[in-house]
């Protein structure tokens, strides 16, 4: 917090920040003179003596448990004589938003015994580099177990669906890139933990605030004994709830990552003529760059401002003109990684889009022991529980340890193209109420279903869950599913089945296997631990729900 005061403060004052709850006092912090202001990040990339964001600003750090509407604030001259305080409590909150990023390696045709490729950036660094550029309470980092396929079942040039089980079988077919199928796979993750996944969804947009994951992906070509990128052809996007982007560490803490992320809180690309469409010219009169009028950044994880324009080894970067090059928005080219962070911060307004986006959107949460979706509501300061997407399903569980399930269905029941992946595991997942083929009354979208999945536990215990699809007829439609399961249920065997008449007169007994799959899970302990940052809290009190 910063406050500048119209005249100086007497000597013989101290100035206090006042934090108060229901009136009582919770913390007094002194505010620290002019000259205790923190510096600048970019004072650590060179020699150079950077000015200070201010010169006249008194500050306090102020702790995030207490920034929340429910806590008053106020400046306090401590003196000879009692002066009035002044309020500064903020005049508009936004909704305490946390996010979540889960990593989804994929590996593809290994052979057996070879080390494994898949190298990613440490998830305490990634989540404290990007919580720093983005307005969230809380980022929480998931790395789910490796998709390791010997398989992959897909379509090259609108030929047939077919299994592949190699890289060269599907480049003789006539595909080199596999950002496609790649993508496909991980958008499944993301439908699995939205509760959206036995929908027949193509280029997913979710519909929820809850996170996004992201795709990296990796191949084995036997001609040459190495692995290379899924995304051979150059292709790397996303947008809400998916992202799927180049494999290597350079990749992962650059520009690239923040910017296919910002994707999926709804930002576009803030190139020219960008700040004109949108009316903000005169805020922004060079679109996704910042000048000397715009606010500068803070880094609330490492307690130091950000410059609002380009420092490097050797200080300040100066454009054509000599004048300050101001940065660019990651949208808009960014920034590269320095060897602080890997990241530069969003600018102001696209901050403020993103802020918008969470404060409007759905997300799933358990609140007062009750998962479910839930929306803010900005006026009330509260979270309401509101119906699931249309065809989504009502979760049940959230943050909790998923076996996620994947799966292909095609016309033939016979060449393995109708099939399910081996399982893949995370220690933080969502659980939704999956329907079952055998149960009455579920909704229209589910009449003619015909395929199904029986779940076995350790336990002897079954399940079935019913996937909304007709009869598939055309040999070149590739239905994907997916769906969690709890992993402390144990699951291990799933079959998948197709039966010969559609729900609700699906029986089991007219109905026939086309593919089975042992799951051996790893111990819980053995899955990476997510991180979040800051360290996990409960959620405000003040969150109150309303039916």
């Amino acid at each position: 917090m910063l406050f500048t005061p119209t005249s100086a403060i007497p000597e013989d004052y101290a100035a206090y920040l006042d934090i108060t709850l229901n009136g009582e006092s919770v913390q007094s912090i002194p505010l620290a003179e002019p000259d205790g202001l923190p510096g600048n990040l970019e004072d650590k990339l060179s020699d150079v003596q950077l000015p200070r964001y201010s010169t006249t600003a008194w500050s306090a750090l102020i702790s995030s448990d207490y920034m929340s509407p429910e806590y008053k604030f106020s400046i306090r001259y401590d003196g000879p004589i009692d002066l009035n305080p002044l309020d500064v409590s903020p005049l508009h909150w936004s909704r305490p938003a946390d996010f979540t990023i889960a990593r989804i390696p994929m590996v593809l045709w290994s052979p057996a015994n070879t080390a494994s490729p898949v190298n990613l950036l440490p998830a305490a660094k990634l989540a404290q580099d990007y919580f720093a550029s983005a307005p969230l309470r809380q980022l929480k980092l998931v790395d789910y177990t490796p998709m390791k396929f010997d398989y992959l079942i897909t379509h090259a040039n609108a030929k047939p669906v077919k299994k592949y089980n190699t890289d060269q079988d599907l480049q003789a077919d006539g595909m080199s890139d596999l950002y496609g199928p790649a993508r496909e796979l991980t958008m499944r993750v993301s439908l699995a933990n939205t509760g959206r996944g036995l929908l027949d969804v193509f280029g997913d947009s979710s519909p929820y605030s809850f996170g996004t994951y992201v795709g990296l992906g990796w191949r084995y070509q036997p001609s040459t004994k190495k692995f290379y990128d899924t995304n051979t052809g150059g292709a790397s996007g996303g947008w809400t709830g998916w992202t799927e982007m180049w494999n290597t560490l350079a990749y992962q803490c650059s520009n690239a990552f923040i910017h296919e992320v910002g994707h999926s809180f709804t930002l576009y690309h803030f190139v020219e003529g960008t700040a004109k469409a949108w009316k903000i010219d005169s805020e922004y009169p060079h679109d996704g760059v910042n000048g000397p009028a715009n606010p500068s950044g803070f880094d609330s994880t490492r307690n130091l401002f950000r410059t609002w324009y380009e420092v490097n080894e050797n200080g300040p970067v100066h454009d054509h003109s000599g004048a300050l090059a101001g940065k660019h928005d990651p949208m808009n080219g960014g920034e590269s990684a320095n060897k602080i962070t890997c990241f530069p911060q969003y600018t102001a307004y696209q901050a403020m889009k993103m802020q918008g986006w969470l404060n409007t959107t759905p997300t799933l949460l358990s609140l007062n022991g009750v998962p479910g979706v839930y929306k803010w509501n900005n006026t009330t300061r509260t979270y309401s529980k509101t119906a699931p997407a249309a065809g989504a399903l009502e979760p049940t569980g959230i943050d909790l340890p998923v076996t996620t399930v994947m799966g292909t269905l095609t016309s033939s029941d016979t060449n393995g193209t109708s099939q399910i992946y081996p399982a893949i595991f995370a220690k933080s997942g969502n659980l939704f109420d999956l329907p079952d083929p055998f149960s009455k009354g579920l909704p229209h979208l589910y009449n003619d279903a015909r395929y199904f999945v029986k779940v076995t536990n350790s336990d002897d215990s079954a399940r079935y869950i019913l996937i909304p699809q007709p009869n598939i007829l055309n040999d070149k439609q590739l239905r994907y599913f997916s769906f969690n399961l709890d992993f402390r249920s144990n699951p291990v065997r799933l079959e998948l089945y197709h039966a010969d008449t559609g729900y609700p007169d699906i029986s089991l007994e007219t109905s026939h296997v086309t593919n089975s799959i042992d799951i051996k899970q790893p111990d819980l302990e053995e899955l990476s631990q997510p991180v979040s940052f800051p360290k996990a809290s409960q959620p405000n009190e003040i969150q109150i729900l309303k039916d």
